[in-house]
């Protein structure tokens, strides 16, 4: 293994030693450059890879290697090539690519947890935690499809799960592209699979017939893994009856989940769920959202004979947001290794998707059902006849008696034109802006008059909060300014010179942005407004503190659990099915009492402060901002792809410093 304290690329330096397969080692780092840890990959090939003197070069055992080497090697690079254009919130995060030491390395980011292998060691999982890991990792999978790929390794130690029960899919060693060419070349390619949860066809070697439902088959093996704690059964390839693997499974299991997993596993591929819609039809709609006999090492093998086994790489990776948890629901990490004394935090963390062919449900494209048509018919017709009645009353006058309906009414007023009811406009009090311009973009400050407020899980915030959100405690900021809208593409391009959104469009909000990220472009930004800036102000990210008072209105809010108003639908981009679908152009919904769009939903915003979950008990009473550094940054204000939960103006959310993520963007201070 490389030494600890080894540099590699002049930036990160090896803490320790993780894991090592049969083609890499892996170790914890800390980037000197944004003084973090990540994870990194070597190239590494047990059996032919040896060091040179100086502990650190790769050499190649023999010459008759070196072939073998080179290809592999140049496998590893296109791995990690393909998990960094897979944005997804459940595939592990590539950052960074380098060769050094005759060799290459990838570099991921870090989280201190453990794979689900580990986790079902100590206890096997429950039925709803199991529903749980499949939506996650369903999502994974999807993305991988959608981009081209099989996994053709998914089993429980490739699934990194932390104490909030986010999974991470890891290790795309054996991963295959879809295409014609790559497809043809499997039939003299090395094939990796893991016995016991890879099917026939993976075994076999009859790479034509492998594509997504051999993912489904490892799927469903893995969650049968996930609820009994012991390796897949060994059955007959050729025993494709519905009920082949109608295993034993602990108490508490339904029969839905059964046959869900005996479909997955079956050995005829056409009887096997063909697409990640029809795996989510299968596993039904719930509200929900390794003491095994041998290891699960991959077996590398090629057409021709079968090699060694290997053992799997476990990765330690980051975050990324997490399915629909059920009311109550504890982590398996959590509920496994937390004292008693320590309450169990029902956290939330948001999965964001791009490209599934969905879009988020919102009153424009959700057709209302039957009984809203109905309510809203004989709300229009009690209307009409009210107006009808004032009209031509007695005294009345039908051609414009002011007192009919007042002009400035801020009541629901009828078109008898069209017979549809008109909402009335939101009362939005005037807050005066300043406008300030970079290149012909122009964007607006407003500002927000300082005062006293109650910070954290206020009532109106509803009884489901997190931990995080307690206390609540009084605090007060001074006057600050704020932006109107979230920092919109053309802004954050004048600025950059370049656009890094996924969701491309000049007023959507700028997004797939890192907390780094966002501090070069504030650097320049106050480079470019120079002259228009007050005196001694510079623009900046919102404090947590000022971020939740502009979010709640201010010296004016109205109390609302959502920016603006108590009906996110109003207010906010969200994603309650955790359909696909994107972002949205700024300010298209309903301003808050400030009249500050978008605070909740469209994209996360980061803020200034770093995370500390007990930062309620000992923040300042004035001005606080958690400045002693820890893992992540704290974000705000929910997403266009995640749960309404998150809109909530008291949620607190986070996030790595240096990842930039598709549903995460920024909002200006001054």
């Amino acid at each position: 293994m490389l030494p600890v304290s080894t540099m590699l690329d002049g930036r990160y330096r090896i803490e320790k030693y993780l894991a090592s397969g049969g083609f890499g080692n892996t170790y914890m780092a800390f980037d000197t450059r944004f003084n973090s840890n990540v994870a990194v990959k070597e190239f590494f090939m047990r059996g032919t890879n040896h060091r040179a003197g100086d502990r650190c070069t790769v050499l190649v055992s023999n010459s008759a290697n070196q072939e073998g080497f080179n290809q592999q090697l140049d496998k590893f690079r296109r791995e990690a090539q393909r998990i960094f254009n897979m944005h997804n919130d459940h595939i592990v995060h590539v950052i960074d690519l380098f060769d050094a030491n005759c060799t290459s390395y990838y570099v991921m980011d870090f989280i201190d947890g453990e794979s689900l292998k580990e986790l079902v060691k100590r206890q096997p999982m429950t039925e709803v935690e199991v529903r749980d890991v499949a939506a996650q990792l369903l999502d994974a999978l999807g993305a991988v499809h959608e981009a081209g790929f099989y996994h053709l390794d998914v089993k429980p130690g490739n699934i990194m799960t932390d104490k909030k029960g986010h999974c991470t899919l890891i290790d795309f060693g054996a991963s295959k592209q879809m295409s014609t060419m790559e497809r043809t070349s499997l039939s003299t390619s090395s094939v990796a699979y893991t016995p016991g949860f890879a099917p026939v066809e993976q075994e076999t070697q009859r790479t034509k017939s492998v594509g997504p439902w051999t993912d489904f088959y490892a799927v469903g093996a893995t969650l049968y893994s996930l609820l009994t704690g012991e390796r897949p059964p060994e059955v007959e390839p050729y025993d494709t009856a519905a009920d082949s693997r109608m295993f034993d499974y602990p108490e508490g299991v339904g029969m839905e989940m059964r046959k869900a997993i005996s479909k997955m596993m079956n050995p005829d591929i056409r009887k096997r769920p063909q697409n990640v819609e029809e795996m989510k039809a299968l596993l039904g709609d719930n509200e929900y959202g390794d003491n095994q006999a041998s290891s699960d090492a991959t077996i590398v093998q090629t057409a021709k004979k079968p090699s060694s086994s290997v053992g799997a790489v476990s990765i330690l990776n980051c975050p990324r947001g997490g399915g629909q948890r059920s009311e109550g629901w504890e982590s398996p990490l959590e509920r496994a290794g937390a004292s008693q004394e320590t309450q169990i935090r029902k956290e939330e963390r948001f999965a964001d998707h791009a490209g599934h062919g969905g879009i988020a449900p919102t009153p424009d494209n959700e057709p209302p059902s039957s009984g809203k048509k109905k309510l809203w018919m004989a709300f229009a017709a009690a209307c009409l006849a009210g107006i009808l009645f004032f009209a031509f009353r007695p005294g009345g006058n039908s051609e414009g008696d002011e007192s009919s309906v007042s002009k400035n009414d801020t009541t629901s007023m009828v078109n008898t034109d069209t017979a549809k009811v008109v909402p009335p406009p939101p009362v939005i009090k005037r807050i005066e802006g300043k406008t300030f311009t970079v290149g012909d973009v122009s964007f607006i400050m407003k500002t927000v008059k300082g005062g006293t407020f109650t910070m954290g899980a206020t009532s109106e915030q509803g009884s489901d909060v997190l931990n995080h959100e307690r206390p609540v405690h009084k605090v007060t900021l001074s006057d600050f300014s704020i932006g109107e809208t979230e920092v919109t593409q053309a802004l954050w391009e004048a600025v950059m010179g370049n656009n890094p959104s996924h969701f491309k469009g000049d007023s959507r909000p700028v997004e797939s942005v890192s907390w780094y990220d966002c501090q070069t472009f504030l650097r320049k930004l106050n480079d470019a407004t120079k002259g228009q800036r007050p005196e001694g102000k510079e623009f900046r990210l919102l404090t947590e503190a000022e971020w939740e008072f502009a979010a709640r209105g201010g010296n004016t809010s109205n109390h609302t659990k959502y920016a603006g108003g108590s009906n996110p639908d109003d207010v906010a981009w969200y994603n309650e099915d955790y359909k696909s679908g994107g972002t949205h152009p700024v300010a298209q919904k309903v301003p808050n009492e400030l009249g500050i769009y978008d605070m909740s939903g469209n994209v996360w915003e980061w803020c200034q402060d770093w995370l500390d979950d007990s930062y309620y008990d000992k923040s300042p009473k004035e001005n606080p901002c958690n400045n002693t550094k820890a893992t992540y940054r704290v974000t705000r204000g929910g997403s266009w792809g995640g749960h309404i939960e998150g809109c909530r103006v008291s949620f607190r959310n986070f996030e790595t410093p240096g990842r930039p993520s598709i549903s995460l963007g920024l909002r200006l201070a001054l």
